[in-house]
């Protein structure tokens, strides 16, 4: 998360992941190796992650972290104050693994530079545990199935999915989540909707009175009796 005229902070970033039992540690290795490279500073030289908002985010993002290690998961990397950033809220990029659904990091939105990894025995139940929270803005898949792929798309339970390229944006296409994240729609033709008073108009071409408009018949009210042989 950075915080410079150079980056933005984004609500749509990855925070929960969950992964599948046959890739989840070679995932881990090659995530820790890309992870330990990114720099982390005050966005006036060279820096991927800048510090947080204020104290109290960071101090947050702290003790979700100490909480969830208390609790059984483990520090891949990070997971601290780095010692020789200038002043500033910073808190280094962090991956946690053995992460179950249980823990505050899972339950509460972290908006810090951390991942917190889950692992699970397949699709199903990554799906499943995606879906096992109170927020829903945005979610990401990573398959080389497209049956899977599209199911996915279909069952996640969030405004926005991006399927093996997340955070792709467009002014053109809505932004909108589902749940407890957000109401409503902005971008694209389902935002501008937000800011158009609508009106509904019926129009009978061929103007004449019909059967269903009152006084009713009286055999409407006992069509069984009106049925029934004289």
């Amino acid at each position: 998360m950075a915080h410079s005229p150079l980056k933005r902070i984004l609500c749509t970033s990855s925070e929960r992941f969950f992964v599948d039992d046959q890739i989840h540690d070679a995932f881990v290795a090659e995530f820790a190796r890309r992870t330990r490279q990114l720099r982390v500073g005050d966005g006036m030289g060279m820096a991927e992650i800048g510090p947080l908002v204020s104290k109290a985010a960071r101090d947050k993002v702290a003790r979700l972290v100490q909480e969830a290690v208390e609790q059984g998961a483990q520090v891949v990397c990070g997971g601290r104050i780095p010692p020789d950033c200038p002043p500033g809220w910073f808190y280094e990029p962090t991956i946690l693994t053995g992460v179950t659904p249980q823990m505050a990091i899972m339950r509460e939105e972290c908006f810090g530079p951390v991942a917190a990894i889950c692992r699970v025995a397949d699709f199903d139940e990554a799906l499943q545990r995606a879906n096992d929270s109170e927020f829903g803005l945005g979610a990401s898949v990573f398959t080389t199935d497209l049956a899977e792929a599209m199911e996915a798309a279909n069952r996640l339970e969030s405004g926005m999915v991006w399927i093996n390229n997340p955070l792709i944006d467009n002014d053109a296409l809505p932004f909108s989540g589902s749940k407890m994240s957000g109401l409503g729609c902005e971008l694209g033709r389902h935002g501008l909707n937000a800011f158009r008073r609508t009106k509904m108009v019926i129009l009978d071409h061929q103007p004449r009175i019909h059967d269903w408009w009152l006084p009713r018949p009286d055999a409407s009210f006992y069509p069984a009796e009106a049925a029934a042989p004289q």
